[in-house]
């Protein structure tokens, strides 16, 4: 019993968890002041509430409209770029359990949608 409880704790302390801490990364201003943090790809304010996410899959974030909000720099730094260019909407990224939807793309020369029925 006793080899038992030492393989379950060993266990506990050595695999990762998923949804902890650990997927979070805090992002702060020039001041080093905390401003937000990311799980994945949303991003929140200091309150929790969800203000954007990652749309365009890089260090550019979108608010919840599909608007420039800010970049992410130097691993933990949001600032907003003026001169920014303009990237289009990525779309909407959707909650947990439904998609969202995609940006517009029109397809490459010769292809098509497809139909689903």
């Amino acid at each position: 019993m006793k080899k038992f409880f030492l393989i379950l704790m060993i266990a506990v302390l050595f695999v990762p968890t998923i949804g902890t801490a650990r997927d979070t990364h805090y992002l702060f201003n020039s001041e080093g002041q905390w401003i937000a943090f990311k799980e994945g790809k949303y991003v929140f304010n200091i309150e929790g509430e969800w203000i954007g996410w990652m749309g365009w899959s890089d260090a550019d974030v979108a608010d919840k409209d599909g608007t420039y909000l800010g970049t992410i720099t130097h691993g933990n730094r949001l600032y907003f770029f003026s001169n920014h260019p303009f990237r289009g909407n990525p779309g909407y990224p959707g909650s947990p359990g439904y998609p969202g939807q995609a940006g517009y793309d029109s397809p490459p020369s010769g292809a098509q949608n497809v139909e689903i029925r």
